[in-house]
């Protein structure tokens, strides 16, 4: 399996599973941005600041309330030699 892929397969299954409620909008990385609008890079930046200095990750999911509240960040760890899948879930307020 490519690179992304996992991540993609999760994004698109998110997005169909949330598809009925359109108070959230889902986002993820690794597709082709010309076939799917919801495929975005997605950088995570501690303070105000956009800097490589200040960058904390590239996150693969991002679920959008109203498309002005991010409700949740996934970063998604697809190496297998990791006893992790998911490396973090944040919520922010």
């Amino acid at each position: 399996m490519k690179h992304g892929e996992q991540t993609k397969e999760f994004g698109l299954w998110l997005i169909d599973h949330l598809k009925k409620n359109d108070e959230y909008s889902v986002f993820y990385d690794h597709g082709n941005p010309q076939e799917d609008p919801t495929v975005v890079v997605i950088k995570g930046f501690f303070g105000d600041e956009v800097t490589n200095r200040n960058r904390l990750t590239n996150v693969d999911v991002m679920v959008v309330k109203n498309d002005k509240e991010i409700v949740l960040l996934i970063e998604i760890e697809e190496n297998r030699m990791s006893p992790k899948k998911v490396l973090a879930i944040f919520s922010v307020r």
